[in-house]
């Protein structure tokens, strides 16, 4: 029971419309479609009203979003989704040009992981690869530059290494202590300075 008006059951046309997916066998591309489906008004055992949707049966031929060729006996649908064929298809033509990560296959503006972020590719060694594969693999080629009194994190935008902690010891009670890389200019520890 959709609730986007204001909190109320609604019926209108995004309510309505669910988005099946169409794999076609001809090219791979992955067709996005909508379908419209119909609202019934309903109240349930505790006096709730409510909307339930229906989405119409039958089958369709289908002409590919990409390569136009007929897809036979898709389950029934209105019309493209045009956004969405249009992301896929830029996606698809990325595949086809090349513009994958070299280590997992992830294409550019493809979206990829927990927090679906799109992929942006990023070359390391006239090689290809995505946001979270450029880190891994970058920090292997590169050397790590951390010392005893420096630690360095990987940067996969800039493919280098950033200073990101380091060891300063309190000029009164000679403890050393972590800062990190932007508080570096803080010569004494805390308890020092809060007693001085």
């Amino acid at each position: 029971m959709p609730n986007c008006d204001w909190g109320r059951p609604c019926d209108c046309l995004d309510c309505r419309t669910s988005t099946i997916r169409v794999l076609c066998p001809h090219c791979g591309f992955n067709n996005a479609l909508s379908v419209i489906g119909y609202s019934t008004f309903s109240i349930d055992r505790k006096g709730v009203g409510g909307y339930d949707f229906t989405v119409p049966t039958g089958t369709k031929d289908l002409d590919c979003y990409c390569c136009s060729k007929v897809i036979p006996d898709v389950s029934y649908y209105d019309s493209y989704n045009e956004a969405i064929c249009e992301n896929n298809l830029k996606i698809h033509n990325n595949k086809l040009n090349g513009l994958v990560c070299d280590s997992c296959g992830a294409a550019e503006g493809e979206n990829k992981g927990q927090g679906i972020h799109e992929v942006n590719l990023n070359k390391l060694d006239n090689e290809l690869y995505c946001q979270t594969c450029i880190i891994d693999v970058g920090s292997k080629k590169i050397p790590d530059p951390s010392n005893e009194n420096e630690k360095y994190i990987f940067q996969g935008e800039t493919v280098k290494w950033i200073l990101h902690k380091v060891k300063i010891t309190c000029p009164t009670c000679r403890k050393k202590r972590w800062l990190k890389a932007e508080n570096k200019w803080k010569k004494e520890c805390k308890k020092c300075y809060l007693t001085s």
